[in-house]
């Protein structure tokens, strides 16, 4: 089985403009191993690779794959057994999507949030130069009435307060919001969108919850 999915929040995390490579490929493979065969971690690579040029093997694949997700099914019983995912996207700033003028400047308003939040707390030699939170998704989701933002915390200074740095988090958050929502032509842009509120998804892998989700309603 071979799906092919548009995530149109995807955000170039380097620029902090929307990606045109956005599609990620999901592939099943039903799979019978034989006596002999190689082993589960050399299989999920070989195929992986042989996916990822198959589907990067066409004008459409190349300019708009991201991400190559692969899993393998028994044949037996159809239990997934191997699974994996390889990112391929090369994308060119030049072919980002345009977007309506107030949501362009939505979007740079949440990247300079995330470059100033790098710059205050991230800016030592241990966190990478890239930037220890970036901006990955961002922009209007129709079907749940929201301006959403994910941002991922790569890492944690783990020989600071750890706990006071995770409660300062929906602080964090809502200094966004604030951000986001201190024009009154922005406001009115989003809520001539049906947007009812503003949710921000900050990633915390380095915790055990994963994530923390903050909304915030959109104030008239």
């Amino acid at each position: 089985m071979w799906s092919w999915l548009p995530d149109p929040l995807m955000m170039d995390e380097q620029t902090g403009e929307r990606l045109y490579a956005n599609r990620t490929a999901q592939v099943e493979i039903q799979y019978s191993r034989e006596k002999g065969d190689t082993t589960g971690l050399e299989l999920q690579s070989l195929l992986l690779d042989q996916v990822a040029q198959a589907a990067r093997g066409t004008p459409y694949g190349m300019f708009t794959l991201h991400t190559v997700q692969l899993a393998c099914r028994r044949s037996a019983d159809g239990v997934e057994v191997y699974g994996g995912s390889i990112g391929v996207g090369r994308d060119n700033g030049a072919m980002a999507p345009c977007l309506p003028e107030e949501e362009q400047a939505l979007q740079a308003a949440a990247y300079g949030w995330v470059q100033q939040w790098n710059a205050e707390e991230f800016s030592s030699e241990r966190f990478s130069p890239h930037g220890n939170v970036t901006l990955r998704r961002f922009g209007l989701r129709p079907s749940e009435g929201d301006l959403y933002a994910e941002i991922p915390i790569y890492e944690v200074d783990y020989a600071g307060d750890v706990e006071a740095f995770q409660n300062s988090l929906g602080g964090r958050a809502e200094s966004l919001y604030r951000q986001l929502t201190a024009e009154q032509p922005h406001v009115q842009y989003l809520q001539q969108n049906g947007v009812q509120q503003v949710t921000v998804l900050l990633e915390t892998p380095w915790h055990p919850e994963g994530a923390s989700v903050y909304t915030f309603p959109l104030e008239i």
